[in-house]
């Protein structure tokens, strides 16, 4: 269930980042889209796991609070 859970977030999550680039490259004026493509939240991302790592110890716990996010957005969709 682990597993498979984890796929379908990983799986989710990447298809939404794709989705997401292409909207805001195509909304944006050209003098953006070379700063926005450039700059994402990715590194935003990697801190902020980082400080819950620090915040929740347990593997299983954080594995379940960084794939609540997900879910969230794959929810929304419909």
């Amino acid at each position: 269930m682990y597993a498979i859970s984890r796929f379908l977030a990983g799986f989710g999550m990447g298809g939404c980042f794709v989705v997401y680039l292409v909207h805001l490259m195509e909304f944006l004026t050209p003098s953006w889209r070379t700063i926005c493509g450039c700059v994402s939240l990715w590194p935003i991302g990697e801190m902020l796991l980082g400080l819950i790592a620090y915040l929740v110890p347990n593997w299983r716990y954080l594995t379940v609070i960084t794939a609540l996010p997900t879910f969230l957005v794959l929810l929304m969709f419909p």
